[in-house]
């Protein structure tokens, strides 16, 4: 999740919005989370088809990563006065997850060079989300 690397895993408050279908799995939810200085929000969803841009707010602007976000090829950030937005380009080679695989497999063949992409606590942080989600849902 975008939101931990950029926010980091100590968010004061999780909560859910979800919608299930007749089976009981969830269609679409929306996550917000709550950080002293931040707030974040998260959507995802099977049953449904909506934008998935990752838009970063700030004070003096903010930064657009269009769809799909997990495959960035440009992003954009955005002033106020339109006349300073700055566009820029970041090539990335195949898909996202071609580089979660590497990354696991390089971390078990070459125990020396262990180069996580994500911490321990981002992937402990990121279980306990799904955890209360599960909990929260039923």
């Amino acid at each position: 999740m975008p939101i931990l690397k950029l926010l980091g895993t100590k968010f004061n408050d999780l909560r859910f919005d979800c919608f299930k279908g007749h089976n009981g799995v969830d269609i679409y939810t929306k996550a917000y989370f709550r950080f002293d200085d931040a707030i974040a929000t998260v959507k995802t969803g099977i049953g449904v088809k909506s934008e998935g841009q990752l838009l970063v707010s700030g004070t003096k602007g903010y930064i657009q990563v269009k769809s799909p976000w997990w495959l960035t090829k440009t992003f954009e950030v955005c002033y106020e006065n339109y006349e300073h937005n700055e566009s820029f380009s970041a090539p990335f080679p195949g898909f996202g997850m071609r580089f979660e695989l590497a990354d696991f497999v390089r971390n078990i063949s070459e125990m020396s060079r262990r180069n996580y992409k994500l911490t321990a606590e981002e992937s402990i942080t990121m279980a306990s989300i799904m955890e209360k989600f599960l909990h929260v849902t039923r």
